[in-house]
């Protein structure tokens, strides 16, 4: 499971800090990427803290546990927010939500659903963990 792992790290760490620097930068992006110096900066700012904390654990599953959680925001969560949030954003500008491709998965009672399913979720596997450790 390590070389896994290991192997994907790296690319975690770019595409992390790649975004960090996208959201830092904004609009000006395109230029500040050519920059070799703010971008190696940027990546070393994703890769270094999980370095850290690895220095720490000396378990991987126990790594693994906690960071399998974040399946939970990215299959569950995140979807759902970013389904409220582009409905409101183009109720906002006066335009229809709905397509052609709508059906009843894509209605906002849905994502409520998922969105409540998601975090009830996550807060019952981290009070798992905090009341009986991570499994073993």
């Amino acid at each position: 499971m390590w070389v896994d792992v290991a192997s994907a790290f790296p690319l975690n760490g770019i595409t992390l800090g790649n975004n960090l620097m996208s959201t830092y930068y904004g609009e000006r992006m395109g230029e500040m990427e050519r920059d070799r110096g703010k971008r190696v900066i940027f990546r070393l700012c994703a890769a270094i803290p999980p370095l850290v904390a690895a220095a720490f654990v000396k378990d991987l599953g126990v790594i693994t546990d906690y960071t399998g959680t974040t399946g939970i925001l990215i299959a569950l969560i995140f979807p759902a927010l970013l389904s409220l949030q582009s409905a409101a954003a183009l109720e906002k500008r006066g335009i229809k939500p709905g397509t052609y491709y709508s059906s009843v998965f894509t209605e906002k009672r849905t994502a409520q659903g998922i969105l409540l399913l998601g975090f009830g979720l996550f807060v019952y596997v981290i009070a798992s963990f905090a009341a009986l450790g991570p499994p073993n």
